[in-house]
């Protein structure tokens, strides 16, 4: 009768168990079921649906294969990682706790840990090392985790705290976090988003069981940091050279203390994550058809050499001796936007051109304008072409043609392309030349002339 009894209490437990963990599935939003890593040297991403157990890969030649299908229920919600030294992937509970280990040669799942579901920390970002774990950040249970913890395969499979010689950075208004490999062994990088801001720290003597951060930099953005940002449970493939990998098209650089961005959303739109992609090249996982919610099964992924990658400084250090300044010089130039605007806005003008030897004499309706510089020249003569064609929208790739035989670094073009645009427009009086996405293809840039 005992037995009947245990066995009973046993199974029920397991069934509400199970409905738990459906229920919990079943509320995930379709964008956030799937958990993406990368094999950097083979350019492959693997995909895992939690919904479903549904194991997938996608390679540089675009094809989704199916390579396995696990037991979810018994899974839940995780995230995973993959191990390069041992063509496996790490699957740890979102919340942290369990950790299991799938071999891709063998197709078999094993368990590490002799712990349990945490489920304390949601959103956590770690750094893997082989099958150990380091892990910060996360919420759960009503309030935000705000400690550095660790797991130890070898060492029991537990979970351990790490303390801190100083308090932890915190923030209520978190967007995103990551932690990322420093430039020692000891040392690690604490990337923390608020309020429009990045706030970034260095982290170091964590196999003592103690830890202390160094602020090293304050940066803000100037688009919204507020919306989706990709997060990265597992930042290992994620340094390319001296540049860690943030988000969309951003990087930091902890030896400049520097923010730059890499030029990349100029060839993709819509970047979910950049990895390293073996010698001398970077993975992008990119969506390739322009949408509002774009599914990370769609996802794509391309090879491309780190010499095409520009590495431009953006300048939004935040220095609070100068907010006023700052506030200043934005009122004044809004109004100079104004009224230049006001005045220059509908202003519409026939071109036509003159070569004279080595320079180009622009005529329009009520001014005459010289270029002679070669650049110039040769963007204008490709943009009058069109113009007399009867049209006013020119390919952005067309443009590069000025740039052929002249010895001029791939990677610089879009930088001296913005320059010579921008020197054209300053020699006129107004915006002649405006760079936009296409109306027809969102993945494409044009520029339009104003006639």
């Amino acid at each position: 009768m005992f037995v009947i009894l245990l066995v009973a209490m046993l199974s029920i437990d397991s069934l509400y168990y199970d409905l738990r963990v459906k229920k919990e599935l079943d509320n995930t939003p379709e964008a956030n079921k799937i958990s993406v890593t990368a094999d950097p040297d083979n350019g492959i991403l693997y995909l895992y649906d939690y919904t479903s157990g549904h194991l997938y890969n996608r390679d540089i030649s675009d094809s989704l294969k199916l390579i396995d299908t696990l037991n979810y229920k018994f899974l839940g919600q995780v995230v995973i990682h993959f191990v390069n030294d041992k063509n496996a992937i790490l699957i740890v509970d979102s919340g942290l706790g369990r950790v299991h280990l799938y071999d891709l040669n063998n197709r078999t799942l094993s368990r590490l840990d002799e712990s349990y579901i945490l489920r304390a920390f949601f959103g956590f970002s770690g750094y893997a090392d082989g099958t150990d774990i380091l892990a910060i950040g996360g919420e759960g249970e009503f309030i935000r985790r705000n400690q550095l913890i660790e797991f130890r395969s070898e060492d029991g499979g537990e979970w351990w705290q790490i303390l801190n010689s100083d308090a932890l950075p915190s923030n209520q208004k978190l967007s995103n976090y990551q932690l990322s490999k420093g430039n020692t062994d000891n040392e690690f990088l604490y990337f923390m988003i608020a309020d429009n801001m990045l706030h970034t720290y260095t982290l170091s003597n964590k196999n003592t069981l103690k830890s202390s951060y160094n602020k090293v930099g304050e940066f803000e953005f100037e688009f919204d940091l507020e919306e989706e940002l990709t997060p990265i449970s597992f930042s290992n493939y994620n340094s390319i050279e001296d540049y860690q990998y943030l988000f969309k098209d951003y990087f930091y650089s902890l030896a400049n203390n520097q923010i730059y961005i890499s030029g990349l959303l100029d060839k993709y739109d819509l970047i979910y994550g950049i990895y390293e992609g073996g010698p001398d090249s970077v993975l992008v996982a990119f969506w390739d058809t322009p949408s509002l919610s774009p599914l990370p099964l769609d996802l794509k992924v391309d090879r491309v050499a780190i010499t095409e990658m520009e590495f431009i400084p953006v300048n939004n250090k935040v220095s609070k001796t100068s907010i006023y300044v700052f506030l200043f010089i934005l009122i004044l130039s809004i109004l100079i936007l104004i009224v230049f605007k006001t005045v220059y806005g509908k202003r519409k003008i026939a071109l036509n051109i003159e070569l004279k030897e080595d320079v180009l004499i622009l005529h329009s309706k009520n001014t005459q304008v010289v270029l002679d510089d070669l650049f110039q020249i040769n963007f204008m003569q490709i943009v009058i072409n069109y113009i007399n064609k009867g049209t006013n929208t020119i390919p952005l790739e067309t443009l590069s043609e000025i740039f052929n035989g002249l010895n001029i670094d791939k990677s610089n073009e879009s930088r001296r392309r913005k320059k010579i645009i921008d020197s054209i427009n300053n020699k006129v009086g107004y915006a002649l030349l405006t760079l936009k996405k296409d109306n027809y293809d969102n993945r494409k840039k044009v520029i339009t002339v104003t006639i």
